[in-house]
């Protein structure tokens, strides 16, 4: 049997604030956990991707671990996996946005899990703490490529308020 998995198409009009408000507004009465499951749904939902995670860095071990995390259908909250050979390690070791709008499996051939999940883009965003240093990240996978700017400029912002 075949599973059948769901996508949503891109929004392709929502604007950087409509994107922020969403976000915001869906977190803001949330607390804890709750927060983070929050904060990943409504990820998922502006960006209409089939996977997104907000995860704390480990650095002694080069691990994140999932606050919160969706894959499909899937909760995966605790989910630990090391960055090395990821396109988390590339957000996380330049301490930047690392937007790849397709081809994600060819760039990445030995993580099995985004060939698992027929990745096609990805978004991540490293968390910082105030003093520069990275303590988080946040991502989306996408099983279609990923290309609205104003989207990922957005997501870039609300990333940079919230570490």
């Amino acid at each position: 049997m075949t599973q059948r998995r769901t996508t949503r198409p891109s929004p392709s009009a929502a604007s950087d604030t409509e994107l922020l408000r969403c976000l915001v507004e869906g977190t803001a009465a949330t607390v804890g956990q709750d927060f983070f499951r929050a904060l990943v749904s409504d990820l998922r939902t502006a960006l209409g991707t089939i996977g997104a995670w907000v995860a704390e860095y480990h650095p002694a071990h080069r691990e994140l671990h999932a606050l919160a995390m969706t894959m499909g259908d899937e909760r995966l909250d605790g989910f630990r996996y090391a960055i090395d050979g990821t396109p988390c390690q590339a957000a996380i070791d330049s301490g930047r946005l690392v937007h790849i709008p397709e081809n994600v499996i060819e760039l990445y051939p030995r993580h099995a899990p985004l060939r698992h999940l027929h990745a096609v883009s990805y978004l991540g965003v490293p968390l910082l703490d105030v003093d520069g240093s990275t303590i988080g990240h946040v991502g989306a996978l996408h099983d279609q490529p990923l290309r609205n700017v104003r989207l990922i400029d957005a997501f870039q912002v609300f990333a940079a308020r919230w570490g």
